[in-house]
């Protein structure tokens, strides 16, 4: 009695085989440029994200060593309130 069943789902599995064959044959050879796609994007945002923190970190070595001549200057007694930049030149003109 068991094996009465079995040719059913045999024949109701083959049907959806016979129906997935043609998605599988569009599928077919379109793995290895999406697996480059996803490679290349991931590049891309690993690249994107080295770049923002190497740019921070060099700001911020930047910044580190304008203060370490400004608090060398205010040390010596060399500082002066003079102002550099946009906001010099705005309060310039205002």
């Amino acid at each position: 009695m068991p094996t009465a069943g079995l040719p059913l789902a045999e024949a109701s599995t083959s049907g959806a085989l016979q129906q997935a064959v043609p998605l599988f044959e569009l599928a077919e050879g379109l793995e290895t440029p999406i697996q480059l796609m996803y490679l290349l994007t991931l590049l891309g945002f690993l690249a994107g994200g080295a770049f923002l923190v190497v740019r921070q970190v060099l700001i911020r070595r930047e910044l580190d060593e304008a203060a370490k001549a400004l608090g060398e200057r205010i040390r010596t007694g060399e500082a002066t309130c003079e102002v550099r930049g946009l906001a010099g030149a705005w309060r310039a003109s205002g």
